[in-house]
């Protein structure tokens, strides 16, 4: 099981074996921005992007894992979506490329506490761990597709140029055989090419 299907595989049964009412897994953009790739919230719902930067999030994608196991909205009371949620507790942990970068991340968001037992955590790591695997490769794919469709827009616009040059050649030569089956013209263009000549005299 591969891409969409993993995460969202991932997302569920998480929520479902946890008990936790909301599962995310997430990508990193530019510009401290992040885009769901599966988001599991008592049901499967559509992904979205979002800004990081002054949420529980933030942490997460500068390499920690960030565990409130209770009261966090009193962390970060401006954000309104934790208000809408009744969130109670938050876990991050970041999804890591095979150069250690992050890459993403794995939230997990509840209406009640979570445990702090470091081996809870370090199972969702393990987690973490597989879906930073399956996100690379995801990301490597997108970019190898989209370096295919560049070469193929650029073998069409060659392709294109190529019949225009055919064709300026085609009715360059056409103009060359007019000029040379007309003696007038013939005429005309020696008379231009001598006083050419002569205008052109110390």
């Amino acid at each position: 099981m591969t891409g969409t299907r993993f995460f969202s595989s991932l997302v569920e049964h998480l929520a479902h074996a946890l008990k936790v009412r909301r599962v995310y897994v997430a990508e990193c953009l530019e510009n401290d921005r992040a885009r769901t790739r599966a988001l599991w919230m008592d049901g499967f719902r559509p992904t979205f992007e979002y800004d990081v930067r002054e949420t529980p999030c933030m942490k997460v994608t500068r390499g920690q894992t960030c565990l409130y196991s209770h009261n966090v909205r009193q962390y970060f009371p401006h954000i309104e979506l934790l208000k809408q949620l009744n969130a109670e507790s938050f876990i991050g942990v970041p999804l890591w490329d095979s150069s250690r970068h992050v890459i993403g991340h794995m939230v997990l968001v509840d209406d009640k506490p979570m445990s702090e037992d470091p081996l809870w955590i370090s199972v969702l790591q393990t987690f973490a761990t597989r879906a930073g695997v399956e996100l690379e490769r995801e990301q490597a794919d997108e970019k190898l597709r989209e370096a295919l469709a560049e070469v193929e827009s650029l073998k069409n616009r060659l392709h294109a140029e190529n019949v225009y040059l055919q064709e300026e050649i085609r009715t360059e030569h056409r103009f060359d055989e007019m000029v040379g089956r007309s003696a007038a013209l013939v005429a005309v263009l020696q008379k231009v090419e001598r006083v050419a000549a002569t205008t052109t005299e110390p």
